[in-house]
């Protein structure tokens, strides 16, 4: 399977939602993504700080989101760095069959 990333943006909103609504008991307590529309619209106000961005991980060949990275706390000195947090989507039953 081939994946693109893209830039978080409102038009992922319920998708994200829902997928990461199916994925909560695979991601047990390990993180907690946004579950509701305000707490996405939320991520969505973060991701517009220089020191942070959120990627959305989609599969190529159908368009379908896959999961998540968001890169938090970039530091763009003589020393760069950042910390990096990702999440699994579980497939649809769409995808499954």
């Amino acid at each position: 399977m081939r994946v693109e990333l893209h830039r978080l943006s409102a038009g992922d909103r319920d998708e994200f939602i829902e997928a990461m609504a199916r994925s909560r008991e695979f991601h047990g307590t390990w993180i907690s993504p946004p579950a509701t529309a305000a707490d996405f619209d939320q991520l969505l106000r973060r991701a517009e700080d220089d020191t942070f961005v959120s990627l959305v991980i989609r599969v190529r060949e159908d368009g379908r989101l896959a999961g998540m990275f968001n890169i938090s706390e970039i530091v763009r000195r003589a020393f760069q760095s950042a910390y990096v947090a990702t999440a699994a989507s579980r497939a649809s039953r769409a995808a499954d069959t």
